[in-house]
């Protein structure tokens, strides 16, 4: 059975979850996707952030 941390990774979160996870304003986390630094993809018109990329950014950041 995996752990309940990696079974979080393949979650997509909204721009608001991931401003949550990552402490930032949502305006930010946008932003950081639009300039690719912060990797997403889109369903319809809405981004999508997976977990894994989320805790790779924080971590880089530390």
């Amino acid at each position: 059975m995996s752990a309940p941390d990696n079974d979080l990774a393949d979650l997509a979160l909204t721009s608001g979850q991931a401003a949550v996870y990552l402490q930032l304003s949502q305006r930010w986390v946008g932003t950081l996707a639009r300039r690719g630094v912060l990797p997403s993809h889109t369903v319809g018109r809405h981004r999508r952030f997976q977990v894994a990329d989320l805790r790779a950014y924080r971590d880089s950041r530390r």
